[in-house]
């Protein structure tokens, strides 16, 4: 995680010309992605290529597999930097050219992660208690 700390414009765009198997293994690598998964029947996930080349964790028992997400990795990943930079959701779907609800959904995922952090990992102001 120490390499996203001054992580510009221009990083982004190098992470994001790699190929997918590539972007996917940084991201295992600086731990935003999980480099193994296991489902909720206890089956090791495995990745997938889906139709439209995208790789996916899935179970092979039919009855655990959930519903795919229709956005990429490397999306969610700009859609991330785009939140933290705290630029606006019409700024973000013109540069994604992801929906507006998709968006919305991804600014309320992130907003959610943070307060799980912050509230796992509380922040104190100021000094000590005497």
């Amino acid at each position: 995680m120490e390499e996203l700390q001054d992580f510009k414009l221009d990083d982004l765009y190098d992470k994001l010309r790699l190929e997918e198997d590539e972007f996917q293994e940084w991201l295992s690598e600086i731990g935003l992605l999980h480099a193994s998964r296991t489902c909720a029947c206890e089956n090791p996930m495995r990745k997938n290529r889906d139709g439209r080349g995208i790789l996916h964790w899935r179970c092979f028992r039919a009855v655990h597999r959930p519903a795919a997400s229709t956005i990429g990795f490397k999306t969610i990943f700009k859609l991330a930097y785009l939140w933290c930079m705290n630029l606006p959701l019409e700024y973000a779907e013109f540069e994604t050219e992801v929906a507006h609800r998709h968006v919305v959904d991804c600014y309320k995922k992130f907003r959610q992660i943070c307060v799980r952090y912050f509230r796992a990992h509380p922040i104190r102001l100021g000094g000590g208690v005497k």
